[in-house]
């Protein structure tokens, strides 16, 4: 009984290494963001009337860690990306930016 059970529960360890490795990948793949996410993410934050955030020492580039004192905001359910939980938004310096939730660096800006 013991022999059958071993091969068993090789394969059920492997099998669940596989799944986790190919969500891993999936969750890690970002959006292509569009002109279209850019308009919406913009209409969204001015009908909540998200304030922007203005500093004209912050010159916006991919990559660049927003400090902690620029609030940002998740992104629009209506928006329909996927992993949309991954991220927030900001209107930054009259740009839109996308962020990356776990380290504040911008992933996607939209020009005005």
């Amino acid at each position: 009984m013991r022999k059958r059970l071993l091969p068993l529960a090789v394969g059920i360890a492997l099998l669940g290494g596989i799944g986790a490795a190919a969500a891993q990948s999936m969750a890690s793949t970002p959006p292509a963001w569009t002109d279209e996410h850019g308009t919406a993410i913009r209409t969204f934050a001015d009908s909540q009337k998200n304030p922007p955030y203005f500093d004209p020492n912050i010159k916006l580039s991919i990559g660049l860690e927003l400090p902690n004192n620029v609030t940002l905001y998740p992104v629009p359910e209506t928006l329909k990306i996927p992993s949309s939980e991954l991220f927030t938004y900001g209107v930054i310096n009259d740009r839109t930016v996308v962020v990356d939730r776990s380290t504040r660096k911008i992933v996607h800006i939209w020009e005005k």
